[in-house]
């Protein structure tokens, strides 16, 4: 590679257009506004569901065998929680698109599947739905996994409809009125 090629191709890497997954989404300022207000709702809500079953927890009704799959469960519910809301609102996509949606929509349901491959594959692991009267970690963590699955498909599907209702507008913007 020449030193003029080389400037070229570090010139097209600092300068040019990053991937459109890779750039920061862009929401207009009502959509910013409800999302800033959504997010600080559902943190609230995690914040209050972790105190309580702490709480719960440390006063001798231990309902979980450990303390962190009960809050990663308590994760999932409240993202689903912010999702579901974030819908009804109509803020979950940005104005450039679904792309950024999508790709985090379909890492989540990658590394859910991933882990309960290594989970299933592992020999060594006992699968329980109850030990000692407990919900065992094996199960809360599956329930964590199933959720954000559950949400990254719902991601997909929301943005496929997405897709196709800009399109039909963009349709119906391309043809003539007729008079």
């Amino acid at each position: 590679m020449s030193l003029k090629s080389f400037d070229k191709f570090c010139e097209k890497i600092i300068m040019g257009e990053p991937d459109p997954i890779y750039r920061k989404e862009i929401f207009d300022e009502r959509q910013n506004q409800v999302r800033s207000k959504l997010i600080i709702e559902a943190l609230t809500v995690f914040g209050a569901a972790v105190s309580l079953n702490t709480l719960i927890m440390d006063c001798g009704l231990k309902w979980c065998e450990g303390y962190f799959a009960p809050i990663a469960l308590i994760i999932a519910l409240c993202y689903m929680y912010w999702l579901i809301r974030v819908v009804k609102k109509g803020a979950l996509f940005g104005v450039e698109g679904t792309a950024k949606a999508e790709h985090n929509a379909g890492t989540v349901i990658g590394m859910s599947i991933v882990y309960w491959l290594l989970i299933f594959l592992n020999e060594d692991r006992e699968i329980y739905i109850f030990r000692d009267g407990m919900l065992s970690e094996f199960f809360v963590m599956m329930l964590f996994y199933v959720i954000a699955v559950v949400c990254g498909v719902a991601t997909l599907v929301l943005a496929h409809k997405e897709k196709k209702r800009v399109k039909a507008e963009e349709a119906r913007e391309d043809t003539p009125e007729k008079q």
